[in-house]
């Protein structure tokens, strides 16, 4: 089995695809409320987090319509994701996990 992260497997369902996804939105709805309280500190982090919003939600409207299809490509938003430390991204085993479900298909398909 697949482990990622701090030993999250891939999505083992699109119900649990969906809302995995939905937790990323939501990390980042919590990036921007402690920016607003604290700007200065999450400057880098609120700017990274917005930029991953778009292709989130498309994302998830794309599993609400049932128009997903898996890739073999990585999302955008992984693409320098191993050079930003956790501490700016908290919930970047998250998009790890969403990114590895997204290229390898769901935890059950393999089984």
């Amino acid at each position: 089995m697949s482990r990622i992260g701090r030993g999250m497997p891939r999505a083992r369902s699109y119900a649990e695809y969906k809302a995995i996804v939905a937790d990323a939105l939501y990390e980042i709805s919590e990036v921007r409320a402690s920016a607003e309280f604290d700007g200065d500190y999450m400057t880098d982090t609120l700017g990274i987090s917005e930029a991953l919003e778009p292709e989130l939600k498309a994302l998830l409207k794309s599993l609400e319509e049932g128009s997903y299809e898996h890739s073999p490509t990585s999302f955008g938003f992984m693409t320098n994701m191993h050079q930003i430390p956790q501490e700016i991204i908290p919930f970047k085993p998250l998009l790890s996990r969403i990114n590895e479900t997204h290229t390898k298909g769901l935890e059950d398909a393999e089984n």
